[in-house]
Parts: structure tokens; C-alpha cells; sequence
């Protein structure tokens, strides 16, 4: 990303954070719906997204999931549902609103943030999601609520670390 291009970028995630709402967490308990942000190579679930979205379908609790594909959609390439591809940003590095307005206008209970590079382009939709609780990897992103470290740890451990602590954390 250039050096004009990120500094756009970082004016504009911090309007939007200055605009985000602080909503409750009551628990884990209480969750009705969760949001996992995730980047890959190719359109398809990480190892990490699917073990999360198999504990909230254990739990009952309805999960979206949305992936940034970091290659460009190719001419008669129809898009893959749930993922948004790099000419599917605007000249910011954000992503389009048609892309992901679906996901920007539902309130979630908690928006997890798979995606560890900082200049991530769901880092917008972070922040254009109305959610109680923002977890993430990347301990450098200052705006989570709860940072789960990957360090060496397995997914099946970030997995059970995400649920353990989200079962015994509230925000008012």
C-alpha cells in the first residue's frame, strides 16, 4: 500500500472508530450472533475460521463469516459467496459497500478478527459493525476488546482460548 493510500486508509478507520458505539457483552451465554473477519489466498474458510464456526453451531449461536481474497477476481469470475476480492476495494484500500453491506448493517454480539496484517481491509468492516465485543490476533491493533495471542499455539487452542474467555468476560 503507498504511503498516501495508508495514510487515507488510517484517517478513515479512525473516523469510523471515533463513531463506534460501545454496546454490552453480557457473556457468551447470551450471544445470538457472531461475525469471524478472515484473509486467505483462495476463496475458502481457514482451518481457524471453520473450528470457530463449528463451536458457535455446537452453541447455537448463528455465525457470518466474511473472507478478503488477496488476489484480484479474474474477468468471468463470478465472486464466492462470503468473500471479497482486492478489485472489490476502493482506491483507500476499503472494500466496496456492495460488497460487504450485508454483514455493515446487522448488529453482531461479537466480531472476531482472524486477519493478523494491521493495514487489513476488515479492519472497516470491524468498525462499520455495530458489536458488543471485537476480538482479535494482533495485539498491535489497539481497538479489540480482547486479544487472544497466536504466538505458537494450535488453532484448536485459539479456538478454546477465544470460547473460554468469552464465556467468562462481560462489558458494560
Amino acid at each position: 500500500m503507498s504511503k498516501v493510500k495508508s495514510i487515507f486508509n488510517k484517517r478513515a478507520l479512525k473516523k469510523l472508530q471515533s463513531k463506534t458505539e460501545s454496546i454490552p457483552f453480557k457473556g457468551l451465554e447470551q450471544v445470538e450472533r457472531v461475525l469471524v473477519l478472515f484473509s486467505n489466498s483462495n476463496p475458502e474458510l481457514t482451518p481457524l475460521a471453520k473450528l470457530l464456526l463449528e463451536l458457535f453451531q455446537e452453541k447455537g449461536i448463528q455465525a457470518d463469516t466474511i473472507g478478503f481474497v488477496s488476489r484480484k477476481l479474474e474477468k468471468n469470475e463470478k465472486p464466492k459467496a462470503h468473500f471479497y476480492y482486492l478489485n472489490q476495494l476502493d482506491w483507500k484500500g476499503s472494500p466496496k459497500k456492495q460488497a460487504v453491506q450485508d454483514l455493515t448493517n446487522k448488529p453482531y454480539d461479537v466480531i472476531i478478527d482472524l486477519t493478523e496484517e494491521i493495514d487489513s481491509p476488515n479492519n472497516f468492516i470491524l468498525f462499520s459493525a455495530k458489536s458488543g465485543m471485537r476480538v482479535g490476533l494482533n495485539g498491535a491493533k489497539e481497538f479489540y476488546d480482547l486479544v487472544v495471542k497466536k504466538g505458537e499455539n494450535t488453532d484448536e487452542r485459539i479456538s478454546q482460548d477465544i470460547e473460554y474467555y468469552l464465556k467468562h468476560i462481560t462489558k458494560t
